[in-house]
């Protein structure tokens, strides 16, 4: 096989079904990098993907034990993309490489999963975060093809619920498994990296503060907090045993610089410092958590009237005449 072909991965595509099989999963090749490159076959019998500027290969299959010579591979040795899906290396009699024994985040029909006892081969899928960098989480689906849209579509997820995974969508995210994107930045917070969400859903490294929070006096912090209903509250909390009323609750969050949330349930204060992860909406699937995380914000991150009744209830308290003008405006 002496021609070769530019590619940005050694990928085998299904019309409108995306990627089945990406061997080189583990060094992606980018968009950058897609003009500088090629798939071909090696004289010595290995697929691989090379640089064509420096000629350094970028992934290759490393098929070893081979019989034959390099010429004798050169001249029998071909590359076949079976009706099943399989990319297969070898001649007419020998096997030397398949994509199903390295079948990375797609198991097609026909293809095995798992170790075998005998041999001591193991073959495993792993999950993708995009589509060119793969991610230890996920949901693992099963996919039938359809010849009225031409696309393969989803007849079972587990978990069902795609939010269910730690971490799925970053910190500072709220996820919800019956939107399209399930991934979405909490109040006054935006992409951390906004080429990773717009490439192919990934939101792995989540959303960042608008604003930053006011931590010169923790004394008389101007910060306020933010409303989030009907979620499930992040990891690792901190307990305060002494908070024993909400406004009090609020208050240690507001003496350290580091807390970015609390949490007042049956007269329990939790707080929350660093990244918040996890926080996934009350989605009816997985999911029906009716706690309320308060989102710790700069106090010019939330409308003037949202402002004002939030600073009545931290430093005013029940005050009958903030209260009265907190009416007047609302009727305005």
């Amino acid at each position: 096989m002496a021609s070769s072909r530019s590619a940005s991965s050694s990928q085998a595509t299904v019309n409108k079904s995306g990627n089945i099989t990406s061997p080189n999963w583990d060094k992606p090749v980018t968009e950058l990098q897609l003009n500088l490159t090629q798939l071909k076959l090696s004289r010595d019998g290995n697929l691989v993907i090379s640089n064509n500027a420096t000629g350094s290969i970028l992934w290759s299959t490393d098929i070893v034990n081979r019989t034959s010579s390099a010429t004798t591979m050169n001249n029998t040795a071909s590359v076949v993309l079976s009706n099943d899906g399989n990319l297969v290396i070898g001649s007419s009699s020998n096997v030397l490489w398949q994509s199903f024994d390295n079948p990375s985040d797609v198991l097609l029909p026909g293809a095995k999963f798992g170790w075998n006892k005998l041999t001591g081969f193991t073959r495993q899928i792993i999950s993708k975060k995009n589509l060119i960098d793969p991610d230890m989480s996920g949901q693992v689906e099963i996919n039938i093809w359809s010849q009225l849209t031409q696309s393969l579509q989803k007849v079972y997820a587990q978990p069902v619920d795609p939010c269910t995974a730690f971490g799925t969508c970053g910190p500072f995210t709220i996820c919800n498994g019956i939107s399209r994107p399930f991934c979405d930045c909490m109040e006054s917070f935006s992409w951390k990296s906004p080429q990773d969400w717009e490439l192919d859903d990934d939101r792995t490294a989540g959303c960042m503060r608008n604003t930053q929070l006011n931590c010169g006096n923790m004394t008389s912090s101007t910060d306020v907090f933010h409303a989030i209903p009907r979620v499930t509250l992040p990891y690792n909390p901190q307990s305060v045993d002494n908070a024993t009323t909400q406004s009090k609750c609020a208050q240690a969050c507001l003496s350290y610089c580091s807390c970015n949330a609390y949490s007042y349930e049956r007269s329990r204060c939790s707080i929350w410092h660093g990244d918040l992860l996890s926080v996934n909406m009350n989605d009816g699937i997985d999911n029906n958590s009716e706690d309320i995380l308060y989102l710790r914000l700069a106090a010019k991150d939330l409308p003037d009237l949202k402002r004002l009744k939030e600073f009545a209830k931290l430093h005013v308290g029940a005050s009958k005449t903030m209260n009265e003008v907190i009416r007047v405006l609302e009727g305005l």
